[in-house]
């Protein structure tokens, strides 16, 4: 659990640190290949679980994630 946590803790932190070294529109970029290996392992381990048997908590899940995340953007207005 320790290695995942410092793992999962280099992504966000190297796209904070790319703000210093990379150009401008590097950034939105870089933030976006991270979202999207978080969005590819998540959908990678929670939907196989989904299919393999009905379990109501994991559907929940996603459906909460579906939903909450348009609604960050929009209050980040992005």
């Amino acid at each position: 659990m320790v290695a995942l946590a410092v793992d999962a803790g280099f992504t966000p932190l190297g796209a904070l640190l790319a703000g210093f070294f990379g150009a401008p529109g590097v950034l939105s970029l870089l933030v976006a290949f991270a979202a999207g290996t978080f969005l590819y392992i998540g959908a990678g381990d929670l939907l196989p679980e989904a299919h393999k048997r009905f379990n109501l908590q994991v559907v929940g899940m996603v459906l909460l994630g579906a939903i909450v995340v348009p609604l960050g953007g929009r209050l980040l207005g992005v």
